[in-house]
């Protein structure tokens, strides 16, 4: 989750034809090795196509796997609804990364500044500066 107060700027990292990847880590249970082969090709939701950037899985103990996709769309639910057409229940669902800006260590409920690396990689990504108000 980002905060700020530039509208232009949370717009143009937010809208699907920015291609922004976002990275999310999902606790399911199911088929996900066989889920996470199938959705490489792509899975089609009611409001389109999902090509997953990547998708890996790993095994977490108990029927429960952690399924990690990387996605540039960000339309509403995504994830989700990718999953549950895969089969899968979803138990957690975690954004890891949106674009540049990694979750890393950062505990549940507490916030962070972005690096100044993140925001000029982020400026990057909008053509400007955030450190230059929009006219």
């Amino acid at each position: 989750l980002l905060l700020t107060t530039d509208g232009d700027a949370a717009h143009r990292l937010t809208h699907p034809s920015a291609g922004v990847e976002r990275v999310y880590v999902a606790t399911v249970t199911g088929d996900a090795p066989g889920a996470a082969k199938r959705a490489r090709s792509g899975v089609v939701l009611d409001d389109g196509l999902v090509l997953p950037k990547r998708v890996s899985v790993q095994p977490e103990g108990e029927g429960r796997f952690l399924l990690e996709v990387a996605i540039a769309e960000g339309r509403k639910r995504e994830v989700r609804r990718f999953c549950r057409e895969l089969g899968l229940g979803v138990e957690r669902l975690v954004r890891t990364s949106f674009g540049p800006v990694q979750l890393g260590r950062l505990p549940v409920g507490k916030s962070r500044p972005l690096t100044s690396a993140e925001r000029v990689a982020l400026g990057r990504l909008i053509g400007r500066s955030l450190d230059t108000p929009q006219a």
